[in-house]
């Protein structure tokens, strides 16, 4: 599995990276969104939950 889909310690990373990008996103900018009492947040994130890639770390 190493080979084919990186160290466990890339994948840990990434899927870290993904996680904690969107929260520590929301914590920058809610507090002005709540003090100005208006705002949208707009998360985005990749297709590769919902199609199969040769390059998925999942493996399915």
């Amino acid at each position: 599995m190493e080979k084919r889909f990186g160290s466990t310690d890339a994948i840990i990373k990434m899927i870290g990276l993904s996680i904690k990008g969107v929260l520590y996103g929301t914590r920058a900018v809610l507090p002005g969104m709540l003090a100005g009492g208006n705002g949208t947040l707009v998360d985005v994130s990749s297709l590769a939950g919902r199609t199969r890639s040769p390059q998925a770390v999942y493996g399915w």
